[in-house]
């Protein structure tokens, strides 16, 4: 593990009562995933410094990183603000009923996270799986009940995607206006976990990249509430059918970071219209061919 040792002026007393900060250089970060990182944080007009440090104080507290979809985590109470995020990872097997899901007197959503086995009993029903799922991220074996739309149950189900590469080039990268204190403790993780800063720093953009997408992608470009959108991202594969987007009620659809994406010929076009609002950074997609041209330019697309 190496990192360049700042010097006394490379370190700065927050304004205002603010976090100090500093300047960091760090070895070994994968070149494209950094270079798209500072391209989405410029994108929304954000620092580099700032959002690096929230990426890393995030991960540090709660152990993962979806830090720009954190403050949609709201109650159907209308009397809470906020739902309490707890996370369970790391087990082989694990089954959940609706009691399990149905916390007394709190609001809690539920994030699953490299479960090799998870099931959902029978009891478990779209509505209790709206208001307590949070995510589900790198499970690859999800039991849910029959009755669960396909698209919803994807909607919930999260992959990190494999961005990097073997043939990946490796920079030393400076960072202006890093939290000092949080900077301080990740280093400490890294050392606790054996990691060399630079690898660290690449297994967080890997998992953070598809997420500040769907946020830019829906605030910046759609301007959609992400609460009224179903996000189905980072699957290898996915079919869609005309029976899957009758059987989500009002929801609205984005496709994102789909490996092969398929629309089956039986959709209509108002119903393509009104419930999917883009396709976005899809490897491989194919539309009804009754699907205006212009209309197939304008909802796939790269982006940015």
């Amino acid at each position: 593990m190496t990192e360049q040792q700042p010097r006394k002026n490379n370190q700065s007393s927050g304004a205002n009562g603010s976090p100090p900060k500093k300047i960091v250089t760090i070895r070994g970060v994968d070149e494209r995933l950094y270079n798209r990182f500072v391209l989405l944080t410029k994108a929304r007009g954000k620092n580099t410094g700032v959002v690096f440090s929230n990426m890393i104080s995030h991960f540090r507290k709660k152990g993962l990183l979806s830090i720009y979809q954190l403050p949609l985590l709201k109650c159907t109470d209308e009397e809470k603000q906020e739902a309490h995020l707890e996370i369970i990872k790391d087990l082989s097997e694990l089954k959940i009923s609706r009691k399990d899901l149905e916390v007394k007197d709190a609001c809690v959503k539920f994030h699953f996270r490299n479960i090799d086995q998870l099931i959902f009993t029978d009891e478990v029903n779209t509505t209790i799986l709206r208001e307590h799922i949070y995510q589900i991220t790198d499970c690859p074996n999800v039991s849910m009940p029959k009755g669960i739309p396909k698209l919803f149950v994807l909607s919930l189900i999260r992959n990190t995607p494999q961005l990097s590469s073997e043939s990946r080039k490796l920079k030393d990268i400076t960072i202006r206006n890093v939290q000092t204190d949080a900077y301080a403790e990740f280093v400490a993780y890294c050392q606790v976990k054996n990691k060399l800063i630079g690898e660290a720093v690449n297994e967080l953009l890997e998992q953070i990249i598809p997420e500040m997408e769907v946020n830019h992608i829906l605030l910046g470009e759609l301007k959609e509430n992400p609460l009224g959108v179903l996000t189905i991202s980072t699957h290898e594969q996915v079919h869609v059918t005309n029976q899957d987007l009758q059987a989500i009620e009002k929801d609205k659809i984005l496709f994102h970071r789909i490996e092969e994406l398929t629309f089956a010929e039986d959709i209509p076009v108002d119903n393509f219209l009104e419930i999917i609002v883009g396709i976005y950074n899809c490897s491989s997609v194919a539309l009804p061919s009754s699907l205006p041209r212009l209309i197939s330019v304008s909802r796939v697309k790269d982006y940015p």
